[in-house]
C-alpha cells in the first residue's frame, strides 16, 4: 500500500494557511514535473495563492528555496535528474553523465534536419536580435528568405517590431521556444563570441556547431546538411 501523504485542498484542509517545507518540496516538484514547459516561480505561486486563497500566502522566495532543497536532495541521493531553469521557468533535466544512456531511446526518433543557412541565420539573429532580414543579408551575404520562413516555422524565432529605417522592416528576434531548445535561462546565456561577421568566416564556429549537434541529431552526431527540398520531411536520424 502506497503510505505517501498527499497534501490537502482547500476544501479538506484545515486553516493553517503555511506549508511545512515537507508539504510544499513535493506540491513544488510535483507541479514542475507536471508541467510540459519550463514553469515560472510566479506561476507557482499563482497556484498555490489560488489554493489557499490569500495572495503571498507562499513567498517567491520560499519557492526559490524550496527548489534549492529539491536539488541538493537529489544530489545527495545520485539521481539522474535535476531542476534546471531555463526560459524563466524549471523543468527536469537529466544529468550529464547519465546523457549517453537516455540517447539510446532516441536511436531511431525521427527528426527534421535544418541547413548551414538557417542555421547561419538563426546564430545572426540570437546575438543581433532585434535584426531585419536586409541586415542579414547584409552579414551573410546572400538571400535569407528561405530560412527565415523555416525559422518561424520551428517557432526558433518571431517577429518583434519594425526598424526606422526606409521601409520599415520586420525586425526578428529568437523565441521563448529557442531558449528551451537550447537549455538557455535567458538571452544573456549565449556564449560570448567575436562579431557575427568575423565568426561566419571561421570554420570552428562552436554555437553553430552546438545548434546543429542539438537540431540535428539526438544522439548528438551531426547530421549531414539537409536541401530546401527535404527540410520539411521527416528523416531518420
Amino acid at each position: 500500500m502506497d503510505d505517501t501523504q498527499v497534501p490537502q485542498t482547500g476544501a479538506d484542509r484545515t486553516d493553517d494557511l503555511f506549508l511545512p517545507d515537507d508539504v510544499l518540496l513535493p506540491v513544488v516538484e510535483g507541479l514542475i514535473f507536471a508541467s510540459e514547459t519550463p514553469l515560472g516561480i510566479p506561476a507557482i505561486r499563482a497556484l498555490l495563492d489560488e489554493e489557499f486563497e490569500q495572495p503571498g500566502a507562499i513567498t517567491d522566495g520560499r519557492i526559490a528555496e524550496a527548489i534549492d532543497r529539491l536539488n541538493k536532495d537529489y544530489e545527495q541521493q545520485n539521481r539522474v535528474f535535476f531542476i534546471q531553469a531555463i526560459a524563466d521557468g524549471y523543468c527536469f533535466m537529466t544529468r550529464e553523465a547519465f546523457a549517453p544512456w537516455v540517447s539510446k531511446l532516441y536511436r531511431n526518433k525521427q527528426v527534421k534536419r535544418i541547413n548551414q543557412s538557417a542555421l547561419e541565420t538563426l546564430s545572426i539573429i540570437a546575438y543581433k536580435q532585434p535584426i531585419s532580414k536586409p541586415d542579414i543579408e547584409n552579414i551573410r551575404r546572400s538571400n535569407s528568405d528561405y530560412a527565415v520562413k523555416i525559422l518561424l516555422e520551428r517557432n526558433l524565432i518571431t517577429v518583434v517590431g519594425r526598424g526606422e529605417t526606409v521601409g520599415k522592416p520586420l525586425l526578428y528576434g529568437t523565441t521563448r521556444e529557442f531558449l528551451m531548445h537550447f537549455g538557455l535561462k535567458s538571452i544573456r546565456e549565449l556564449p560570448k563570441l567575436r562579431e557575427i561577421s568575423e565568426i561566419m568566416k571561421d570554420d570552428d564556429f562552436e554555437f553553430e556547431q552546438q545548434m546543429r549537434i542539438r537540431m540535428d541529431s539526438p544522439d548528438g552526431e551531426s547530421a549531414p546538411e539537409s536541401t530546401p527540398e527535404d527540410m520539411n520531411e521527416d528523416t531518420q536520424a
